[in-house]
């Protein structure tokens, strides 16, 4: 009977490390590629977004109309908000337009302002897309006034047209406002 007990344990221990190494063999890839998905999806949830080289567009605008707010009934002084209308034209992607739109100025301490609004480009065949944008703008050191702005604008979905490509987009750019009452203003595509 010590025989048989111990041909059982031997039996037993050879039986157990075959399954422990045919585990293993199964286990250790199972384990491999669930860290291999894990890093794909750490990745690609976690993707650096990129910003053109070239600009996306690049518009001119003259202010049309500028007022104080009313608010409440009553109207704001020069240093208080302020509403700017605008026209001007540009190019997307070597797609010419002309641009209308609207704005809200806030000035903030130290010559800075915050500036949002609404902006509606039109081709000359009815091609059209809208956007709403915020920027904030600080004064260039200089005789001039200057203002420089960075801002994002929020393309709408409905975008038609040679515009189409614009729809559902964001962009960044920099607005360079001089006292005049003009503005330049340089978009990059954020993706």
């Amino acid at each position: 009977m010590n025989n048989h007990n111990v041909s059982s344990k031997v039996w037993f221990g050879i039986i157990f490390v075959v399954c422990l190494l045919l585990s293993t063999a199964i286990i250790i890839p199972s384990i491999k590629i669930q860290k291999a998905i894990a890093f794909q999806g750490a990745t690609t949830a976690t993707r650096i977004p990129t910003i053109s080289q070239s600009p996306l567009y690049i518009e001119l605008d003259k202010t049309a109309n500028r007022k104080a707010v009313v608010v409440n009934g009553t109207t704001t002084t020069a240093s208080n908000a302020s509403e700017v209308s605008f026209l001007g034209n540009g190019t997307a992607r070597g797609v010419n337009y002309t641009d209308s739109g609207k704005g809200l100025i806030i000035p903030r301490e130290n010559g800075v302002i915050f500036l949002k609004g609404y902006v509606t480009m039109t081709t000359s065949n009815g091609d059209v897309v809208s956007a709403r944008f915020q920027e904030i703008g600080r004064p260039m050191v200089d005789a001039n006034n200057t203002i420089i702005a960075s801002g994002a604008a929020f393309f709408d979905s409905k975008a038609t047209g040679k515009l189409a490509f614009l729809g559902n987009s964001v962009a960044i750019y920099k607005d360079i406002i001089y006292n005049n009452g003009t503005d330049k203003v340089i978009a990059w595509e954020w993706k």
